[in-house]
């Protein structure tokens, strides 16, 4: 005999954003249903080794990933075969990278922490959030429109052994060029060469003059590279990841720079 069942909220799917919306659920007092039709819960996030895909953010471009949205819209309606919701698809790789500049509020019984998002993520499937805390609050800030006179550029790139797959490393960038095309505001970040996604703020500022020409790019994909520490596996060894970072920071720039230039053009 089946027994029916009244929630206020069903959430079909146990991966990172199932139990997000859940517990989102739960916060507001709603009887909640988390169903899943594996064996086990996690998801396509447990598939990912417990990693949440967030495109163009600023552990990429100052937390290293940015990606050109629509390449990462183009990438994210492959990953969902066709099941998506245009609407929220689109909401997602719009604005989820700006969590990743965000301040988090923290609970517990002894009164309430702050903490940078990019502070949070220690190594793969870590935090630095106590088990007895409770994040309450995210705030996080957008980058302003760059007017007339200039325009915002972003990009990301990636290695992987087969296409879909965890990438062995990434990087991605965001910047603002002038009208003149010299560098405003610069942002970098790799992801896959150190035990946590790198923001690489002080490269990003000594980029700022420039017009981001073949030497100002070699300098600083060669600093960003230094600047890693890759451990090697069966995928990949160290000496290729930090190789592929200094490739991968290369290209993302130059990537960025000619989609501000693009931009500023249509613009004019």
């Amino acid at each position: 005999m089946v027994t029916a069942n009244e929630f206020d909220l069903v959430v079909l799917g146990s991966g990172g954003a199932g139990c997000a919306a859940a517990l989102a659920g739960a916060s507001m007092n709603l009887s909640v249903s988390l169903l899943e039709k594996a064996s086990v819960f996690g998801g396509g996030t447990a598939d990912s080794l417990g990693t949440i895909w967030i495109p163009n953010n600023s552990l990429a471009a100052a937390a290293g990933l940015a990606d050109d949205f629509a390449t990462a819209l183009t990438y994210a309606r492959f990953v969902g075969g066709g099941q998506e919701l245009p609407a929220n698809l689109e909401a997602y790789v719009r604005d989820a990278p700006r969590v990743l500049d965000a301040m988090l509020e923290l609970r517990d019984t002894s009164g309430v922490s702050e903490v940078a998002a990019r502070e949070v993520f220690l190594a793969p499937m870590i935090t630095s959030i106590a088990p007895e805390q409770c994040l309450t609050e995210i705030r996080f800030p957008v980058w302003r429109d760059p007017g007339n006179e200039a325009a915002r550029g972003c990009a990301f790139d990636e290695v992987s052994v087969r296409h879909g797959d965890f990438a062995l490393v990434s990087a991605c960038a965001q910047l603002v060029v002038d009208a003149d095309g010299r560098c405003l505001r610069a942002e970098l970040g790799i992801g896959g060469a150190a035990p946590a996604p790198l923001a690489l703020p002080e490269l990003g500022a000594q980029l700022v003059g420039s017009r981001l020409n073949e030497q100002a790019i070699t300098a600083a994909a060669a600093a960003a590279a230094d600047r890693t520490d890759p451990e090697g596996d069966l995928h990949a060894s160290a000496d290729y990841r930090r190789h592929l970072a200094r490739v991968l920071v290369a290209r993302v720039l130059q990537a960025a720079r000619d989609d501000a230039l693009a931009r500023k053009g249509a613009a004019a």
